[in-house]
């Protein structure tokens, strides 16, 4: 969610609910490690996946060996909540930010 929703609502002088500013603030501590990616943009698998989603309008499964640790892919769709559209060599699958690398 790279956004910033507690900075938005104090720049634009909006009241939070204490139970609400607690949220914004644990949403944000999350936003820290997040990185920004734009589309077309080359970036790298960091970790194993237990499975892949593919990025079809109707999701599947597929096995995690069709993409290996280190292989590059270019986004091709941001996602709400920090997932990618990468598309890969051997398709196109769905993952968290904090998954893939930028390739500098």
């Amino acid at each position: 969610m790279c956004g910033g929703l507690g900075r938005l609502a104090r720049r634009w002088g909006l009241g939070l609910h204490s139970s609400a500013l607690a949220l914004v603030k644990s949403m944000e501590q999350a936003d820290e490690s997040c990185q920004a990616f734009d589309t077309g943009a080359l970036v790298r698998l960091v970790e194993t996946q237990p499975y892949l989603k593919t990025a079809d309008p109707m999701p599947m499964l597929r096995p995690p060996d069709l993409v290996e640790v280190g292989d590059e892919g270019v986004v091709v769709e941001l996602r709400s909540r920090n997932m990618l559209a990468v598309r890969f060599r051997r398709g196109t699958f769905l993952l968290a930010g904090d998954q893939v690398a930028s390739v500098v």
